[in-house]
Order: structure tokens, then sequence, then C-alpha cells
């Protein structure tokens, strides 16, 4: 589970970085990290600030930090007021620092059991009714100037909040604004506001926005991690929500919706598809077993020779059949270099995400066991154990995933084996001596072919479940979240002058401890208890 969390957060965090876009000396990515209490209110803050360089000489930085810290590098700075100036090695600079600046977003978090309001320390381990309120309150207020009239607006923020609760003690999910995947022993749990929108345009439909509420049943109650991220880069007059990474991973909401139409549309035929392999599957095993059974028969006498002989062609000859019209004229070949091309992009990922850390896999399998990383959640930011942890885990499961292909394409494989034993059986047709050694080979070749169209029946079972709950996830991820995100930007883009002004505010907002940041992002994190 610690697993899946990490790489929930990484998702959710990455999903609001934004592409600098600044033409000066140097770009500017600002991060504030904040621990939150379980009721919202801000335990510790800190700020980590990236600059890339693109000029050789010293660079001038402006920042409303204390207490500095180089944490990247070993280049000196001079601190000038709210200047300050970084020596330049040619590499890029990671610093932190602290700020009394009160954040934009304040967050408050009420809890209920059964109904009643309590604090979450007294709820563990109790059963019944669960409800937890977020409410996000958008501080960074502006008074704005529209069609010459004051207005009161606040600058854009998208805010999103996601956490994993398991399965097993807690059932009946529901959230406002939001999303619950349940992987069946999992569920997560992933919620969009955007708080003072509303305040802003006046837009009824948007007014939910500044709050996300949680309710589900529970046997044994404990809080799970939530991660909280919050973005300023929210919309403009053209496009919605740029939802990117630092190698240009989304696009913008109204090409979300276009790919989402597109992966829903294949999730559907993927489930279609794997159905149909697993009706086939079944069938192949069906019949490779009577084959089976056929070949056993024929070892104990030439009394039924003609009789065994015929039902054994008969069946072989509808097995092959049945694998050609499953296949839907696609030939064995075709579906063995799909599997191998699978096989190649698991194995890319896994070299390119072991060239990543610098080390072996043996070497990290080393760390891993001996720092018991399984259940490890990390001690801050940099601790290069989680990345240890997350590369480790990642090239396991894709190493598995690999076994199980070379598993099915050894199965695949042993298909070639049907057109032999259709020969050898015309052979055993000519004489009691060809029998004899043809029937020994053939019960040998039926019992490996059985055994492989077993295994390939159990493995499409698992994986027409897994395309079914991909397509149902997928498609309500679609209706639930995308669409109705898509439905509010086009609302949105009725109040042309607010909207235009709050792009403008969006575009404006240059940083919460500077004043020349290309991309903010705050993260906000509440601890679990147990």
């Amino acid at each position: 589970m610690k697993k899946k969390k990490l790489m929930f957060t990484t998702f959710v965090i990455a999903s609001f970085m934004m592409i600098p876009t600044c033409a000066s000396a140097l770009t500017k990515s600002e991060t504030i990290y904040s621990n939150l209490g379980y009721d919202g209110k801000v335990l510790q803050s800190s700020v980590s600030n990236h600059l890339t360089f693109l000029e050789e000489h010293e660079e001038v930085d402006d920042t409303l930090l204390k207490d500095i810290l180089n944490i990247n590098g070993d280049e000196k700075f001079k601190v000038d007021g709210n200047k300050i100036i970084w020596e330049n090695k040619g590499r890029d600079i990671f610093y932190r620092g602290t700020s009394d600046t009160l954040l934009p977003i304040e967050i408050e978090i009420e809890y209920f059991l059964n109904g009643k309001k309590m604090k979450p320390e007294k709820m563990l381990g109790k059963s019944g009714e669960i409800k937890i309120i977020y409410h996000f309150i958008n501080k960074d207020k502006k008074i704005v100037q529209i069609a010459n009239k004051n207005e009161v607006l606040y600058t854009p923020f998208v805010v999103s909040i996601g956490t994993i609760v398991e399965g097993k003690e807690n059932k009946n999910f529901s959230i406002t604004n939001g999303k619950v995947i349940s992987t069946g022993t999992r569920n997560m749990i992933l919620g969009l506001s955007s708080p003072g929108l509303y305040e802003s345009t006046g837009i009824e439909s948007l007014k939910s926005l500044d709050d996300i509420t949680l309710t589900y049943s529970t046997s044994h109650f404990t809080l799970q991690t939530a991660y909280i991220v919050a973005s300023p880069k929210f919309l403009s007059s053209k496009e919605i929500t740029k939802l990117e990474k630092m190698d240009e991973i989304f696009q913008n909401m109204q090409a979300l919706d276009e790919n989402m139409e597109k992966l829903v549309s294949s999730t559907e035929e993927l489930s279609n598809g794997t159905n149909t392999l697993y009706d086939g599957s079944k069938s192949l095993r069906y019949n490779t077993g009577k084959i089976k059974d056929a070949s056993s028969q024929l070892k104990n006498g030439t009394i039924q020779l003609n009789q065994g002989l015929t039902t054994l062609k008969n069946a072989i000859l509808q097995m092959k059949r049945d694998i050609e019209k499953q296949l839907q004229g696609k030939s064995i070949n075709e579906v063995v270099a799909t599997l191998q091309n699978l096989k190649a992009q698991n194995k890319a990922v896994s070299e390119t995400t072991l060239l990543k850390t610098g080390k072996s896999f043996a070497e990290l399998q080393t760390i891993y066991v001996q720092n018991n990383l399984q259940n490890y959640q990390g001690q801050g930011d940099t601790d290069p154990l989680v990345s240890i942890k997350n590369a480790y885990e990642l090239i396991s499961l894709l190493h598995s995933n690999n076994l199980a292909i070379d598993i099915s394409l050894s199965v695949f494989s042993s298909f070639q084996q049907v057109d032999i034993l259709l020969s050898s059986i015309e052979q055993l047709e000519t004489g009691a001596f060809t029998l004899k050694t043809g029937v020994t080979t053939m019960e040998d070749s039926m019992a490996k072919l059985y055994q492989g169209s077993t295994e390939i029946e159990n493995g499409m079972k698992k994986l027409m479940d897994g395309s079914y709950s991909l397509k149902n996830g997928t498609k309500l991820f679609q209706e639930q979240g995308i669409q109705p995100l898509v439905r509010y930007s086009e609302t949105v883009k009725k109040y042309s002058n607010k909207i235009e002004a709050l792009s403008n505010l969006s575009k404006e907002y240059n940083g919460f401890a500077s004043h020349n940041s290309d991309s903010t992002v705050f993260v906000y994190t509440i601890s679990s208890i147990q």
C-alpha cells in the first residue's frame, strides 16, 4: 500500500507542474511544502526553488526567503535585501528556505462519525458512517477593474486532494467533485476544488467547488495520509487548465477530454477483445482436454484404433478452427509479436529506470532488503531511499510482467504442435507400428498443450476481469471527473470579461516567496494516524 501511496502522490503533484515560459536569463520553479494538522492548520512550511541558468555569468534571483540553503551543490551566494546573487557553475541550482508569508489557500477540515463531529484521534478503531469535509478558502483576493467597475476577484487556484483508503474494512465511498477508484483491496480517492471561483464569477454551478466532502462506511477507522496540491495556473480565455508535467505529459483540458474519449473507446475494445479471447481459451482447454483423453485411450490397444483416430482428428480440426475463429483473422505470429513488443517496452522502462538510479538491480535489491524498504514511508522531501524503493519496486513489477508474458509466449508456441499432431494421426492410419510410435509422441505433446491451454485460460480470466474493471473505471472517471470539468469550463467561458481578468491574475502570479517564479506549486501533507 505504501508503494501505491507514493505512486499516487507523484502522479497528483506532477499533474500540476507547469512548464516555464520566461525569456529571461534564468527560469525558476517554486514549490511550497506544508505539513498540516488534522484540522488543516499549518504546522510547518518550507519553500524549494529550482533555478536553471540560460547564460554563463552569475545570476540575480528575487527571493523573500530566510534561512536559505543550497541543497544540491556548492555554489556560493550573496543576499542583498530581496535579491540573491548566485555563483554560476553551469548547473541547475536547488535551494530551500522559510517564509513568513501566509499561504494563499487556507484549509479547514471537519470529521464526523455517525453524524457527530469529533476529533479524528477519538474516532480511531471505531465503526460507523464517516464524513470528512475539506473547506478550501482562497485568501489571495484582488481588486480588478472590469468594464469601468471595480470587482473583487480571487486568483484562480486548482486544488487537488488525493489519498488511499484500504477496502477491507471500508466501503460505500462517495466524494463530491471527485472520483473514487476501487481495486478491490483499496480505494484511490481524488477530489478537485477551485476555491474563490464562485465568488469571482457568481456562477451558481461553481459554488460547490469551495469544498470537498468524503463519506464512507468503516468497521475500523484509521486516517490515511492525504496530499493536497494547489496551483495558480488555472485558465485563460482560450484554454482550460493546462495539466503539464516537465516532459509535457498533459495538454490542455480540451485535449484531455478528447484523449479520454479515445481511451474509453480503446478500453471498451480491449474488454470486448479479452472476453472473446477468454471464450476461445476455454474452448481451447476443453478441446485439448478431449484430445489428451483420446490419445491416452489409443494406448489401450488397436481394437478402438479407427474410432479413436477419427475422434482425435475431428477434435484437433475443431480446435484449430476454434483458434482461427477466436483470433478473428489474426495469426498466432501476430499475437506473439504483440506480446514480444509489450515485453520489449517493459524491458525498456526497466532499463531507463535503472539508468536513472545509477545503480545495478542487484545493488537496488541489496539496499531495499538491508533497509527494509517494503513499508518505508520516507523521512523527508529529499530522502534517497524513497527513490530507491520506487525504482526497485517498479523494476520488480515489470520483471514479473515479462515473466508472465514469457509463459504466454511459451503457450502460444505450443500451438504449433497442432499441425504436427495432424500429420502424426495420418501416419498412424497407415499401420500399427507407426501407431505405437506416433501415439506416444502425440500423448506427450498433448499433455504439454493441455497444460498450456489451462494456463492460458487462467491468465485470460484475469486479463478479462482486469480489462472490465479498467473499462468501467475509465468510463466513470470520464463521466464524473473529466466531463464535469469540461462543462464547467464551457460555462465559465460565457463570462468573457471576468474570465479574461481571472486569466490575467493567473498569468501575473509570479511567486509565493518571490516575484520572478515561472511556476508555483503548493503541496500540503496531512499525516496518517493508525
